[in-house]
């Protein structure tokens, strides 16, 4: 009718939590992007989604975001490569510019933080040890908002990949 319509928002929101994508493998779900790709502005985009989900390469996506959150928790800047039949992305991203795409959450964990030391009427100086578990305590924002809360030496770590599974199975295991 003339107009252009919005993707449904949902069509990507799966590549904020890579295994959605693999829910999405549904023959309902696979028809419904590919009759929005028909009249899409950008089809190519939906049918380069319609791949990713069809050939069960989610992991695969995630493992290459993976693999380049992993770099810039060591250095200032990583690659971001990925690669699937006519679709290639390749971009380079600074530490600086994935540290503002994460600000948002960064500011809720520090006010969770805070809240808590408010609750338990307890300041920082108070507390003797902190414990940073997950593969978030080796994002350097994160190190750098608990070191300006505690200082540096009172930070430890260890497990860090497997202590959440850990606690997980602890809390089934009640």
């Amino acid at each position: 009718m003339g107009k252009a319509l919005p993707v449904p928002p949902e069509y990507y929101s799966g590549f904020a939590r890579w295994h959605l994508l693999s829910l999405m493998r549904t023959p309902r779900t696979l028809r419904a992007i590919a009759e929005v790709a028909r009249t899409a502005q950008h089809p190519e985009r939906l049918r380069n989604l319609l791949a990713l989900i069809e050939d069960g390469l989610s992991y695969a996506l995630y493992q290459a975001v993976a693999t380049a959150k992993a770099e810039l928790s060591r250095t200032d800047s990583a690659v971001l490569t990925f690669r699937h039949k006519g679709f290639a992305m390749e971009r380079r991203i600074a530490r600086v510019e994935f540290e503002s795409w994460i600000a948002a959450d960064l500011a809720r964990l520090a006010a969770t933080v805070d809240q808590l030391l408010k609750e338990a009427s307890m300041p920082p100086e108070a507390i003797d040890r902190v414990f940073l578990t997950g593969g978030t305590a080796f994002v350097p924002a994160v190190r750098r908002l608990f070191e300006q809360r505690f200082g540096a030496e009172k930070l430890a770590g260890g497990g860090e990949f497997v202590s959440v599974a850990e606690g997980l199975a602890l809390m089934g295991a009640d």
